[in-house]
């Protein structure tokens, strides 16, 4: 179980999907940027459950951009990880 822990943000957090693209601070800024372009689009983007929110831009015209959201994340990942080495 400790292996799955996120050791990026130091949270104690489990590093899941849901801990990856809505919770883990390395990437606030990208998911930021990212709901912001999409809240002119969706009015209620900020009001839904994460769960929900997941699955409106997965499943309504932001599949794309939430794919290169997921790659940018990725990305810095990789970087964050890297330095830690």
């Amino acid at each position: 179980m400790e292996e799955r822990l996120c050791n990026i943000c130091e949270s104690g957090e489990m590093e899941h999907e849901f801990h990856f693209i809505c919770h883990c601070t390395l990437y606030s800024n990208i998911r930021e940027s990212f709901l912001q372009h999409v809240g002119n689009t969706i009015t209620n983007i900020w009001e839904l459950n994460e769960v929900t929110k997941i699955k409106t831009l997965m499943f309504k015209n932001f599949v794309c951009l939430f794919a290169k959201l997921i790659c940018d994340m990725f990305e810095k990942r990789d970087d964050s990880l890297f330095l830690q080495t």
